[in-house]
């Protein structure tokens, strides 16, 4: 359903890639479809493709990683917050208190992601 500029650069399906790179693909950065303008071979294109999604995969893993190191101080006093039987309103209040000690604003941009702890205050 997408307009064929756009698909060319979400697809993941081979076949769609061989046949949209002649009409959309000249201006495109991705391997796979730089593949397919190339003349390569289908089998290429999904090779190309396959490495397209572990790099992508790997990127995830590191910006996870990053987030799960930057709330690991979080966690230990949340849990630590006995939290469970306050009513909803009182605990929603020591979550948010606890979220702005505890948390980054912006994980990914926080030089200090080893710690996790960008104390405030």
């Amino acid at each position: 359903m997408l307009p064929g500029e756009r698909e060319i650069e979400m697809t993941t399906d081979p076949d769609r890639i061989l046949a949209l790179a002649p009409l959309y693909g000249k201006g495109s950065a991705r391997p796979p479809v730089k593949a397919a303008l190339a003349g390569r071979p289908r089998e290429d294109v999904v090779v190309e493709l396959a490495r397209e999604l572990d790099r992508m995969q790997q990127e995830d893993r590191v910006r996870l990683d990053k987030y799960r190191k930057a709330s690991e101080s979080y966690m230990r006093e949340f849990q630590a917050a006995d939290i469970a039987g306050l009513d909803l309103p009182e605990a929603h209040e020591r979550l948010c208190i606890l979220a702005e000690r505890w948390l980054p604003r912006d994980p990914l941009a926080t030089g200090d992601l080893d710690h996790g702890n960008v104390e405030r205050g």
